[in-house]
């Protein structure tokens, strides 16, 4: 199945060589590239020429003048001459396995239309950020209606539709993508997801993407479309000829807005003439959340700073922000929207103030250590503003005074992100001698179990790949005949040959033995701690293959790696990135045809393991050799602050329901549940795997640094609607999971009155109703007694509304109240520092994400389940990273 790849560049010489050399890299070759140079004035005609010289799958077209990035893709699917296309930016990458994923379906399956993968922002420091993955299934005219969820290079699509809507719209100086797949998808096109990251986007300042203006401009054209017929596309699907209900379309405009003044305040720039180009927006139900999200990518995107740098360029860019907030909740007659929405921004970009998650334990074993015992020591979340200052600056002092392994390791995490070459491994040693510490005692063990398993064998001829500075490479020479030690990189080469210049049978050669054949045949080859950068388990398999024919009859095959935490969630390991680790890698190579398993030496982070050359008809011994053996003690720090001791179990995803029925107010629909779509989530969660989890038994797992199991799931009802009684707890009592509801104390068996505004009064729980679900199971939290904003309101008001509902709940119910849910759940330190003084145990904002364990308790995060959701859209909120 043969695709073109369409990429229009105008000069685009500092990055089109990677681009086009992440194309070469794929692993299945039955593809084009159509490179179609818009009146360049760099040198990138002469790049792509010196592709297109030693590949003629590269071609290249020029033009004299700039036609535009739209006129210059359509010229390029005029001259592309497969059926199925891509579109590449020339700043832009894809995964080596790309073609061989995404043709995967469409062989499957002839029908289809397009396919389309995950895909990631990636910083400039090599971090992805934000991005989808590609698991949407089902009709995808309504996402593409109302917005661009994937990058371009994200879909493989036929050509022949293409021209049959009528490829890209000239006219659009950016969202022309967007236009095209709405009209795809207006047209019935048939898609289908793969459920992964292959497409990678760069952010970069003073792209055409972070044109704030002209974003808006265009895009209020592409999302008009959307909700109006389209005479482009001559024979729309029956459901879509007229688009969707103008019912949406303000609340759509409305997002748009705040992205694209994400995109102007990231810039420096004042976003509030943007409001007056949208013009009237009669939007009743506003969501700082949702506009926080819109506000807070658009303007890191824009700013394009490194990963480590976003929380200074947000410092520059809040002010800019809070202007076009106050205007719009000025437009909106919402007073407090800008406060509400300030503050969720600042949460949004506290989430990436630390590297890549999991990695930001790697900066410091000891600031680690030391924030889980001052978590302990002094309830942080319970201490006044001054104790928590007080545990901040002593963090601040461990972090300084901490072991640095920051540099080697950061650079390698970043890089996961790419693909790994040459040049990043020089880059690497270049930093200085032994950037990985392979002299410390965990490696030191690992190397005399290694050497331990090759036993009283001499092998004559012996090969090491990937031998880095030769720490190994010394031990192992005075085993062995001649020996060929090998790696990517000439500088370590050169550091590894001064290391053995004693030993004369030891020869040293560059090679990239991932893409490159073996030089010889051999009675032992090492290959250790290098096949996790493999990008797929497809290649491992090459790379097995590979050595297997390398080795001699009789041969041996010595391995160790470490186990990576994504391979078995419940049990230690290292968080690192990469997609497998020692449990894939021993699986692949025992699988090989002619290799036989024999020994293996396991610890709780590596295992180490011995293969030997067999004839393929000979029968696999029955069972493997294994012996388990201790850890080193003490870890080193580098080694000790990337594991995960306690497996992936560490997070909670905590689930956030309104009311539950079949109908209601239209304004209130976003926070309606229908009771069959409440009934096949719960069958999700429960045939997934999910388990249920009360916060009582996770706080004690968190507070007694207890392993916590994986897949926890926590279901949360707000404000005590009485349809919860009628319509939801049937359901919920027969799958069994555990459920708060937060009440508003002072409403019970009334009505919902914060709600007013919208002309919708709805009954609430009485409280023999609530006693009943109490004696069931239920367990009820504060939702404060008026439902008010509290950071809208005065301290001593914000006390009153905290202390008061907690002691009436407690009177009426008997028992002590521990959870708070802040209304429309917004928090600020203040009220931490109140519902900590009131004796709240936990409380919940409007952040949408897992809880960790380092979040305080009384700031953890949930996921909100809105009206109208697919399976697939609530599946999709369980990949929502911490």
């Amino acid at each position: 199945m043969r695709v073109s790849f369409v990429i229009a560049v105008r000069d685009g010489a500092g990055t089109i060589a990677e681009t086009l050399a992440s194309l070469e890299r794929q692993t299945v070759g039955d593809w084009e590239v159509v490179v179609v140079d818009d009146g360049s004035t760099d040198t990138t005609s002469s790049i792509v020429t010196e592709f297109a010289a030693r590949d003629t799958r590269f071609r290249l077209l020029r033009t004299p003048t700039s036609l535009g990035v739209s006129a210059a893709r359509n010229l390029g699917i005029a001259n592309a001459e497969a059926e199925w296309l891509v579109f590449l930016d020339s700043d832009d990458w894809i995964a080596e396995t790309y073609l061989e994923r995404m043709t995967r379906p469409l062989r499957r399956d002839t029908t289809l239309d397009a396919v389309y993968c995950g895909w990631t922002f990636v910083t400039s420091d090599g971090f992805q950020v934000f991005g989808s993955q590609g698991d949407v299934t089902g009709d995808l005219f309504a996402l593409h209606a109302t917005s661009c969820p994937y990058a371009i290079h994200a879909y493989l699509v036929r050509k022949s539709l293409v021209a049959e809507v009528g490829a890209f719209d000239a006219s659009l100086v950016v969202c022309e993508d967007w236009d095209l797949w709405q009209r795809f998808s207006r047209a019935g096109a048939r898609f289908a997801p793969v459920p992964a990251v292959l497409a990678y986007y760069r952010i970069r300042g003073g792209s055409a993407s972070t044109d704030g203006l002209q974003m808006l401009r265009d895009g209020l054209r592409v999302l008009d479309r959307g909700f109006s017929g389209d005479p482009r596309v001559p024979s729309p699907h029956p459901v879509h000829p007229e688009g969707l209900s103008r019912a949406d379309w303000n609340s759509e405009k409305l997002f748009l807005l705040a992205s694209t003044a994400g995109l102007v305040v990231g810039a420096g720039n004042d976003a509030r003439p943007l409001i007056s180009i949208v013009g009237d927006l009669p939007v009743r139900a506003t969501r700082p959340g949702w506009i926080a999200d819109c506000v807070a990518q658009g303007a890191m995107l824009s700013a394009a700073r490194p990963l480590a740098e976003w929380s200074q360029a947000w410092d520059r860019c809040e002010p800019r922000a809070a202007e076009f907030l106050e205007a719009l909740g000025t437009h909106l007659a919402s007073p407090t929207l800008a406060a509400r929405t300030l503050g969720a921004c600042r949460e949004r970009i506290a989430r990436y103030r630390a590297p890549l998650g999991l990695f930001a334990k790697a900066r410091s074993a000891v600031a680690d250590i030391q924030l889980k015992r001052l978590h302990l020591r002094e309830g942080l979340t319970r201490v006044a503003q001054d104790g928590v200052a007080r545990i901040r600056t002593e963090v601040g002092s461990a972090l300084r005074l901490a072991p640095q392994v920051d540099l080697p390791l950061r650079r390698w995490v970043a890089k996961r992100t790419k693909h790994e070459d040459a040049g990043f491994f020089e880059e690497l040693f270049e930093t200085g001698e032994d950037p990985w510490q392979y002299t410390n005692s965990y490696e030191e063990q690992k190397y005399r179990e290694t050497l331990e398993l090759l036993g009283d064998r001499r092998p004559q001829s012996a090969l090491e790949l990937a031998c880095a500075e030769g720490h190994f490479t010394v031990q192992l020479a005075s085993r062995v005949g001649a020996l060929l030690a090998t790696d990517i990189s000439e500088r370590a080469l050169e550091r590894a040959a001064t290391r053995c210049a004693e030993h004369d049978h030891v020869s040293f050669r560059r090679l990239d033995f991932m893409n490159e054949e073996l030089p010889d045949t051999y009675d032992l080859i090492v290959c250790s701690e290098v096949l996790y950068f493999a990008n797929s388990v497809a290649a491992l398999r090459k790379i097995a293959k590979r050595l297997v024919s390398a080795l001699r009859p009789g041969g041996t095959l010595l391995m160790a790696h470490g186990k990576v935490v994504w391979e078995h969630p419940e049990s230690v390991g290292f968080g690192w990135s990469h997609r497998f680790g020692a449990t894939t890698i021993g699986t692949v190579f025992a699988e090989q045809p002619g290799l036989c398993f024999e020994e293996e030496i396991e610890t709780d982070l590596y295992r180490v393991q011995r293969f030997v050359r067999v004839a393929v008809e000979t029968k696999m011994p029955s069972a493997v050799s294994r012996q388990k053996r201790p850890l080193p003690a003490p870890l080193p720090d580098l080694v000790e602050s990337q594991v995960l001791w306690s497996g992936m179990g560490d997070d909670l995803r905590v689930l956030t329901y309104h009311r539950v029925s079949e109908t209601g107010p239209d304004e209130l629909a976003p926070w309606c549940v229908s009771p069959r779509a409440l009934a096949e989530q719960l069958s999700w969660l429960r045939d997934s795997g999910y388990r249920g989890v009360t916060m009582e038994e996770w706080i004690g797992w968190r507070d007694r640094g207890e392993p916590i199991p994986p897949n926890g799931v926590h279901l949360s009802f707000d404000d005590g609607y009485l349809d919860f009684y009628t319509n939801a707890w049937p359901i919920l009592r027969e799958f069994g999971f555990p459920v708060t509801v937060f009440l508003v104390s002072g409403e019970v068996g009334g009505v919902n009155r914060w709600d007013r505004e919208f002309g919708a009064e709805l009954p609430l729980m009485t409280w023999r109703q609530i006693r009943e679900l109490q004696r069931e199971g239920v367990v009820f939290g504060s939702h404060t007694v008026s439902h008010v904003d509290l950071n809208t309101t005065s301290l001593r008001a914000a006390s009153r509304e905290l202390n008061h509902s907690k002691w009436s709940l407690e009177q009426e119910l008997g028992c002590p109240v521990d959870g708070l849910a802040y209304p429309y759940g917004e928090s600020s330190a203040r009220l931490h520092y109140l519902a900590a003084r009131a004796g709240y145990r936990y409380g919940f904002t409007c952040a949408e994400r897992r809880v960790e364990l380092d979040d305080s308790l009384l700031a953890l995060p949930r996921i909100e389940v809105g009206g109208g959701e697919d399976l697939a859209t609530f599946a999709e909120k369980f990949r929502l990273d911490p």
